[in-house]
C-alpha cells in the first residue's frame, strides 16, 4: 500500500478534508506523511499572529496543490498543531498531487 493511501483524508461533496500535522519554525518547508496518517508540514513561518496558518495555506494551495489560496481552508485547529484543511478539490485529484511532491522529495 502506497503512504499516500494511509493519508487521513475524506471526500463530501466534491471537497476533501485532509488532516495535517504543522511544525513551525522549521529550517524550510518539507513534507511528510505519519504512520497515523496525518500529513506532517513543517515550515519556516513562526507560529505567532496566525503567521503559521497563512504560511500552510499558502504553500499547500499555491506550492503544493497549484490551487488558489482561497481553495484550500482550515476547518479545525486553528491554534492547534493539528488541523482539519478542506479542499476545493477530489480526493483523488489531492492525493496525487501529494504523491507528486513526496516523490520529488525522495529523489
Amino acid at each position: 500500500m502506497s503512504v499516500v493511501n494511509a493519508l487521513a483524508v475524506e471526500e463530501r461533496g466534491g471537497q476533501t478534508f485532509l488532516r495535517v500535522r504543522v511544525t513551525p519554525g522549521a529550517k524550510k518547508s518539507a513534507l511528510s506523511v505519519r504512520a497515523d496518517g496525518l500529513l506532517q508540514v513543517r515550515l519556516p513561518a513562526p507560529a505567532v499572529d496566525g503567521k503559521a496558518n497563512a504560511a500552510l495555506i499558502r504553500w499547500l494551495a499555491r506550492d503544493l496543490l497549484g490551487l488558489s489560496r482561497s481553495a484550500v481552508r482550515i476547518q479545525r485547529g486553528e491554534r492547534s498543531r493539528e488541523k482539519t484543511l478542506v479542499i476545493d478539490a477530489t480526493s483523488d485529484w489531492v492525493r496525487e498531487r501529494i504523491e507528486r511532491a513526496l516523490a520529488e522529495v525522495d529523489h
